[in-house]
C-alpha cells in the first residue's frame, strides 16, 4: 500500500485473522417523529477496533466481514486517521446514509472508492463536502487522475453530493466532478499535506466555517482559468426516507424522495420532480431559501444566529389538527410542509414563537409572519401570482379580486399587492373582529395598518419586547381597531361587500 501521510509506516494494532464478533441487537435511529430519517433494526455481528466499531448484519460471510475491516483500518492507520465512528452494513439496504458519525449501507453496493468516501464522511461530519471526501478517498487508494475539464459556466463546481449523481446532473457532469475532486486532492495535499487537508475535510461540513473550503476551492479554479461562484449551501446524503438533506446557518431541511413541493395539478409550471432530478434549481430554491430565511433573522434583529430547527418536506402532512400544507411543531421545534411557498411562514413561527409572550394574540401571531412573508418571500408570491391571475383563471373577474383589479387598474403583483389585498378581502368579508373569526387577511391588514400609521420598526419592537401596544399609542386596542376599521370603510366604499351584487 502507498503510504501517503508523510510519517513513518504504523503498526497494525490489530490481529484481523482472530477477530471476536459480539451478537447485539442495536436500533441505530431512533424516531422523534412520524417522519424517519433512516431505521434499520437487526442483530448485528459487532467489533471494536481501534476505537471504531464495525457492525455487520448477520447473512454477511465472516471472512468478508474481516476482509472489509482490513481494508478499511489499513487505509485509516496508513492516513493517520484516529476518529471513533461506527460503520454498519448490510445485505439489504438500498442508500447509504451517515448521521452522527455513524455510517449505513449495503455491504455489496459501493466501489471501494464510494465506500471509502463515506467512510470519511461518517468521520469528518455528515455535512462535509462530497468532492473533499472524494478526491482524498482517491488519493488514499491511489486512483489515477483522469483529465478534467474547468468549464466557463459549469454548474457543478461546488463538488457537493448532488453534483456526483448524474439524476441531478448528467453521466458526463458526474465524472467530470470526479476527475475535479481527485484533481484538487492531489495537488492540496501536494502542496499543504495531509492534517490540512484533513482540517479542510472537516470545515467544509459546518455552515459557519465552509468559507475556507469554498475559498481553497476556488484558489484551484482561478489557477486553471475559471472563476465560479460557489454555494453556501452545504448537501448529504439522505438514506432511505429522504432524497437528500440541505444545511445552512439557518436550519436543516430534509427533502422527501416523494415530495412534489407543489399545489395541485396544473397550478404552478413547475414539473413534479424539480427539487429531485435537476442542481442548478435546486441550488437556485435553497440558496433563496437561505437568503429569505437571513433577511428574517436580520430584520428582527436576531442575525448571526444559530438554528438547529429541521424542516421537512414531506407528501402528506400527518396532523390533522393543523392544514393540509404545513405546520411549526413548537415542542419538538420542527416544520412539516408539503408545499414550497409555506416555507417562509413556517419558518417564522420557529422563530417567534417565543417572542410574543405567554399567550399572544392571533393577530399578533399571524400578523407579525405573514406581513414578513408577503413582503420577502419569493415562492409565497409566485404561488399567489399564480393563484390569483386573471390571465390564468378569467372566472376570478367575478370574484373578490376581479373588483381588486378594478381598483389596481393593472394586473396584480403579490410582492405590492398582497398586504392592500388582504385590507381588501378584511373589507369585502367584514372580517375585523380579528381574534374571533381567527381571519389571516385581517391579520395580516391590522399589521399593515399599524406599521404605516406608527412606523414598522417601532410595532414590532414594541410587540416583541412588551406583547402589547400600551406604550406605543395612547389609544387603546379597540380604539386602533375601531380607526383600522373605519379607515378600510372609506376607502373602499365604492365596492361592494359580500353578499352584494358585484356589477
Amino acid at each position: 500500500m502507498t503510504q501517503t501521510s508523510g510519517e513513518s509506516d504504523p503498526a497494525l494494532t490489530t490481529d484481523f485473522s482472530n477477530l471476536e464478533y459480539q451478537e447485539k441487537k442495536i436500533t441505530f435511529s431512533e424516531q422523534p417523529n412520524d417522519y424517519e430519517y433512516f431505521s434499520v433494526t437487526r442483530k448485528m455481528r459487532t467489533v471494536t477496533v481501534n476505537g471504531r466499531q464495525y457492525c455487520f448484519e448477520l447473512s454477511l460471510p465472516e471472512a468478508d466481514c474481516t476482509e472489509r475491516i482490513r481494508f478499511t483500518e489499513e487505509l485509516l492507520i496508513n492516513a493517520g486517521i484516529t476518529r471513533e465512528f461506527r460503520i454498519c452494513l448490510y445485505s439489504i439496504v438500498k442508500h447509504t446514509y451517515i448521521e452522527d458519525g455513524s455510517l449505513y449501507g449495503r455491504m455489496s453496493a459501493m466501489s471501494d472508492l464510494e465506500y471509502m468516501t463515506a467512510v470519511l464522511i461518517a468521520a469528518y461530519g455528515e455535512f462535509a463536502n462530497y468532492g473533499m471526501a472524494y478526491g482524498y478517498a482517491g488519493l488514499l487508494l491511489g486512483e489515477e487522475i483522469p483529465e478534467a475539464k474547468y468549464l466557463v459556466g459549469w454548474d457543478y463546481y461546488d463538488l457537493n453530493y448532488l453534483c456526483f449523481l448524474p439524476k441531478f446532473s448528467s453521466e458526463e457532469d458526474a465524472e467530470n466532478a470526479k476527475a475535479i475532486a481527485l484533481d484538487f486532492a492531489a495537488e492540496y495535499v501536494a502542496q499543504k499535506g495531509h492534517a490540512a487537508y484533513k482540517n479542510l475535510l472537516e470545515e467544509s461540513g459546518k455552515a459557519e466555517e465552509a468559507n475556507a473550503a469554498r475559498e481553497a476551492l476556488l484558489h484551484h479554479y482561478k489557477t486553471r482559468g475559471v472563476s465560479p461562484v460557489l454555494s453556501p449551501v452545504l448537501y448529504a446524503m439522505g438514506g432511505q426516507s429522504y432524497d437528500y438533506i440541505v444545511r445552512c446557518e439557518y436550519a436543516f431541511i430534509y427533502m422527501g424522495k416523494d415530495c412534489a413541493v407543489r399545489r395541485e395539478e396544473g397550478w404552478l409550471n413547475y414539473p413534479e420532480t424539480y427539487l429531485h432530478e435537476d442542481y442548478h434549481t435546486v441550488a437556485c430554491v435553497f440558496e433563496c431559501l437561505r437568503e429569505e430565511m437571513h433577511l428574517y433573522q436580520s430584520f428582527l434583529n436576531l442575525y448571526p444566529y444559530n438554528n438547529e430547527l429541521k424542516a421537512f418536506f414531506v407528501k402528506n402532512i400527518r396532523n390533522s389538527r393543523t392544514g393540509p400544507d404545513g405546520y411549526h411543531d413548537g415542542v419538538k421545534h420542527q416544520i412539516y410542509m408539503t408545499h414550497l411557498y409555506v416555507f417562509s411562514e413556517e419558518y417564522l413561527h420557529s422563530i417567534t414563537r417565543h417572542s410574543l409572550g405567554a399567550d399572544p394574540s392571533f393577530w399578533q401571531i399571524e400578523g407579525i409572519v405573514n406581513y414578513l412573508v408577503n413582503r420577502y418571500s419569493r415562492f409565497f408570491n409566485e404561488d399567489y401570482n399564480e393563484l390569483l391571475s386573471l390571465e390564468r383563471h378569467p372566472e376570478m373577474i367575478e370574484k373578490p379580486v376581479g373588483q381588486y383589479y378594478k381598483l389596481l387598474k393593472r394586473p396584480y403583483d403579490s410582492a405590492l399587492d398582497w398586504h392592500d389585498y388582504s385590507s381588501w378581502i378584511t373589507y369585502f368579508k367584514d372580517s375585523y373582529d380579528i381574534d374571533k373569526l381567527r381571519s389571516y387577511e385581517g391579520a395580516i391588514s391590522f399589521m399593515t395598518y399599524l406599521c404605516r400609521r406608527f412606523g414598522e420598526r417601532e410595532v414590532l419592537d414594541y410587540l416583541f419586547d412588551h406583547h402589547d401596544l400600551k406604550r406605543l399609542s395612547e389609544d387603546s386596542l379597540e380604539e386602533l381597531t375601531r380607526a383600522w376599521k373605519e379607515s378600510l370603510e372609506e376607502r373602499f366604499k365604492d365596492y361592494k361587500k359580500a353578499g352584494e351584487a358585484v356589477e
